[in-house]
């Protein structure tokens, strides 16, 4: 039996290429499961207890932003699931990112097959809460399938009722939790890397809180040093311009040094100038007759008061006092008749 050499055929799309179609065919399913999400989104959080629904039939046109159809949808959803149904929209957001952005997208078939049990526990944790005045509905806020399902474990729970709801509102609340990470894809490192993304953001706000405060507090310190700077000139000026304006009252003796009270407690001198000393006369020669011509002062002098011109005395009379000086040393006084006035002397 002759074999005979087959011609391999070139594929019609290279591996390049087809990676590229891969790419962009998961690309465009992140994009139609966003527009799920967002739509289911929308349904629920439209939802009206009047819409018609598969198990309300009514006249009236559907509230809801998707029309009947989303009526119908989110009431059969809450009627079940509650506020539990809002796990399912979550969970195709998740995934619609992942396949967009191309970061773990190859866990998603392993991943979504739990998702029902992600969105049973949330409707669980939810039927363990009371709810409010403004819920319209008869069961709870988990739906009928949460309710059936709580009031199964408190019947099993060894434990009193308010308690055993208690411990079970923590543990459904950490599984809950765990598997909603677990359903959206998170692995280890994703995880850590969020928990450091979590932690260096609450360091950096409360670094910003910090600093806010200090640089509040640096104000607040600095206006009211300001002010009162600003306070303290005011006043000063005040008193200075009050000083100005009040005459300056004259210092006490206590008040002063003592040499400078010493001085100001001593007598001032009268105001009234002092009598000028009489103007120098030249002697007079013996036997001259006063000259009739006044002595002109000096410039400036205050003439000295007219007085009574002395009695002039002949020579014999000196004379005589010279030779008796010695003999009598009280000779009695001689008693001279004065002569007249401005007549020259007889000597």
């Amino acid at each position: 039996m002759a074999s005979y050499q087959a011609r391999r055929r070139d594929p019609l799309i290279d591996q390049n290429l087809q990676a590229a179609i891969e790419r962009r065919g998961k690309e465009l399913l992140g994009v139609v499961l966003l527009a799920f999400a967002l739509a289911l989104a929308f349904a629920l959080g439209s939802y009206s207890p009047d819409d018609p629904g598969w198990l309300a039939q009514t006249d009236e046109p559907a509230r809801n932003a998707l029309g009947r159809f989303g009526a119908a949808v989110a009431s059969t959803a809450m009627m079940i699931a509650g506020l539990g149904a809002w796990g399912v929209p979550v969970v195709l957001a998740a995934w619609g990112i992942r396949f967009a952005l191309h970061l773990g997208e190859d866990r998603a078939l392993n991943r979504l097959l739990f998702a029902l049990i992600a969105v049973a526990l949330c409707a669980v944790l939810a039927a363990a809460h009371a709810p409010g005045p403004d819920w319209p509905h008869a069961f709870g806020l988990g739906g009928l399938f949460g309710d059936t399902v709580l009031g199964a474990l408190l019947g099993v729970a060894p434990l009193p009722t308010g308690f055993a709801l208690k411990a079970l509102s923590v543990v459904l609340l950490v599984a809950t939790v765990a598997m909603g990470l677990f359903v959206t894809g998170f692995d280890m490192a994703e995880l850590r890397a969020v928990a450091r993304f979590l932690l260096v953001g609450l360091i950096m706000c409360y670094t910003v809180v910090v600093v806010a405060i200090g640089a509040a507090v640096r104000g607040t310190v600095l206006t009211t040093r300001l002010a009162g700077r600003t306070a303290a000139t005011q006043i000063a000026r005040a008193r200075s311009g009050r000083r100005r304006s009040e005459p300056a009252a004259a210092p006490t003796p206590a008040a002063l040094p003592r040499r400078v009270a010493i001085a100001a407690d001593r007598p001032r001198p009268s105001a009234v100038p002092a009598a000028a000393p009489p103007a120098f006369q030249p002697p007079r020669p013996l036997g001259a007759a006063p000259s009739s011509r006044p002595h002109h002062a000096p410039s400036g002098a205050v003439p000295p008061a007219e007085a009574e011109p002395a009695p002039a005395r002949g020579l014999l009379s000196r004379v005589a006092n010279l030779t008796r000086r010695g003999a009598d040393p009280a000779p009695e006084p001689e008693l001279v008749e004065p002569p007249a006035r401005h007549k020259p002397d007889p000597a």
